[in-house]
């Protein structure tokens, strides 16, 4: 690789100050859909996140074995690239991961490549390169000065086994049998021997984890709860026709709820926007509705209408989150916009006119 080709891919794959928004962002750029990217403290209990897998960001060589797998696996050929591999490495071996039409493409592409060949062929690849020289804040660039080499470690569940890919091993390796139940409990055990392992060594870790869209998760049990409170109201206007009025009051608080909060008004818009990603309320699934159905088959009638009047508040506080979740998608793409645009020349002509305009002395 000629000088002035090393210099121009140093330029493209430079270190990136990640944050979860540009992180999600560049999900969406590559065409991923229905996920973002969160921080995780090593505190937190990963089956919270309900995430897909986590991804973690170290500076640290270590030797491996290979075996044999069926995984998409690339080694990592440039260091500043490490978020890239990182992601990749989640995105492309989880199958319940919409990961749209070019994503697709390359990994059938390379599915027979070699974890070297692969790691030239995703940093050639123009998709990637676009969506990442977009992640960079435009400054004049600088080469890192610390030395320091980054690379990541991701942690997928694939074939009923957790593995690891580290992209600067020869390939990924198992680390347990485990399954859908218990495979957080068994990554989480891992990634704390790890964080203390590099800790004592004074190198820093950083956590990441690809996980549902927190707006589809939201917009989910919003259409649950919906659907349970249309069948407790069919439940009470069979057995007791009158109810309604009893409970007429409740029902106009509710009313009222929903438009007299703005972040709650804000949620109900985008759960109306999200429409088409889940089912209505009328198009659960059958196995859905007959839980629904079941739990709601051993309640009192009088026992249903505090059931009804709970639900109630559910609903408000899921709209309520979602309109928390749209008021942070709109903060991830202000700041996304302000980390594109160059502000030295601005500061250049503003500290020119102080010096004109006599505010700077010599």
């Amino acid at each position: 690789m000629s000088e002035d080709t090393s210099s121009a891919e140093a330029r493209l794959w430079r270190y990136i100050d990640s944050d979860e928004g540009t992180l999600t962002q560049f999900c969406l750029k590559i065409g991923v859909q229905n996920v973002e990217v969160q921080k995780v403290n090593l505190g937190d209990h990963l089956f919270n996140l309900r995430q897909h897998n986590a991804d973690t960001i170290i500076s640290k060589n270590e030797q491996s074995n290979r075996g044999d797998y069926n995984l998409f696996f690339a080694n990592q050929m440039y260091s500043e690239a490490y978020l890239l591999h990182g992601l990749l490495h989640i995105l492309l071996n989880c199958n319940q991961i919409d990961i749209g039409t070019d994503l697709n493409q390359f990994k059938q592409l390379t599915s027979n490549y070699t974890s070297k060949l692969k790691g030239h062929v995703l940093l050639k690849n123009r998709l990637f390169r676009e969506a990442y020289s977009e992640m960079i804040n435009a400054w004049p660039y600088r080469r890192k000065v610390d030395g320091a080499m980054y690379h990541p470690v991701s942690y997928v569940l694939r074939q009923g086994n957790l593995w690891e890919l580290d992209a600067l091993k020869d390939g990924p390796c198992i680390l347990a049998s485990c399954n859908e139940d218990n495979w957080l409990d068994f990554m989480q055990a891992e990634l704390v021997k790890k964080a203390k392992m590099y800790q004592e060594l004074d190198l820093p870790i950083s956590i990441w984890a690809v996980i549902e869209s927190r707006k589809l998760v939201y917009q989910k049990k919003v259409t649950s709860k919906l659907f349970m409170k249309q069948a407790i109201e069919s439940m009470l206007d069979k057995h007791q026709p009158d109810w309604r009025k009893s409970c007429q009051r409740w029902e106009e608080e509710y009313v009222h709820a929903l438009s007299s909060s703005e972040r709650i008004k804000r949620g109900l818009l985008l759960s109306d926007r999200l429409a088409h990603h889940c089912s209505r309320s009328d198009q659960l699934p059958n196995e859905e509705k007959q839980k629904i159905y079941s739990s709601l088959s051993h309640n009192k009638q009088g026992s249903l209408i505090d059931t009804w009047l709970q639900i109630h508040d559910e609903i408000l506080r899921l709209y309520e989150q979602l309109g928390l979740e749209d008021e942070k998608d709109e903060i991830y793409q202000k700041n996304y916009i302000r980390k594109r645009h160059n502000y030295i020349p601005f500061i250049e002509s503003f500290i020119q006119a102080l010096v004109e305009q006599g505010h700077f002395h010599s």
